[in-house]
């Protein structure tokens, strides 16, 4: 990729953004695809993660969680682009990110891993609308890590919690808004790739910025 075309499509990007990628070469991805053809949403969405920087994604994958340059993973990769309209909520999303891949990412002892084959998790969230509890989900999620070996989520779960949990430090500094509280309203493992594009394109609070492939703007 071109300095020209990589600044283009970067300069887009900003730390808490979701970042869905549409199904590529990769055997998780397709069986991901295909598992998703029988739930809600665009079933090509098979991969999720939070934009650090306007270069580089947290996401879970093969390796656990961990933080890569996006111009490395690939150059015909596709990613849609959505941005909170809060975005004092977006980068709390970022800080939790951030928060447990430098505490529990792959190179770690006590860790967050890649839910056992992707397409499971997929499978998993196709019917589950199950409501979060209510119990304190950054309380559950960090008893789980600092007490046991670790948590396995798949990707888009991973990009759920991260946004979960920084609504639950926003409802203690006073109101969010609703539809944003609805957006994430499910337990983090309901949501699928494709089932979380489609409540970011139905939510208010969040905008479709861009597809992009190869450094390229496409739509």
């Amino acid at each position: 990729m071109d300095r020209k075309k990589y600044y283009k499509f970067y300069d887009l990007i900003e730390p808490g953004d979701i970042l869905l990628k549409s199904v590529s070469t990769n055997l998780n991805n397709r069986l991901t695809h295909a598992a998703q053809f029988f739930g809600k949403g665009p079933a090509h969405i098979v991969h999720a993660g939070i934009a650090s920087s306007s270069g580089s994604i947290i996401e879970t994958g093969g390796n656990g969680l961990g933080e890569s340059a996006i111009v490395n993973i690939g150059k015909a990769e596709t990613y849609d682009v959505f941005r909170c309209k809060m975005p004092e909520v977006a980068w709390e999303a970022y800080n939790v990110a951030q928060e447990l891949v430098d505490k529990f990412g792959f190179n770690r002892e006590r860790k967050i891993t890649y839910r056992a084959s992707g397409h499971k998790g997929s499978k998993l969230s196709i019917w589950n609308r199950k409501k979060s509890s209510g119990i304190s989900i950054e309380y559950k999620m960090h008893s789980k890590l600092n007490y046991s070996s670790g948590a396995s989520l798949f990707c888009s779960e991973f990009v759920v919690l991260c946004y979960q949990i920084a609504l639950e430090r926003f409802m203690t500094q006073g109101a969010v808004h609703e539809d944003l509280r609805r957006t994430f309203a499910l337990e983090s493992h309901c949501y699928n790739p494709a089932y979380l594009w489609r409540r970011l394109e139905k939510s208010a609070c969040f905008d479709f910025l861009a597809t992009c492939r190869d450094g390229r703007k496409i739509a």
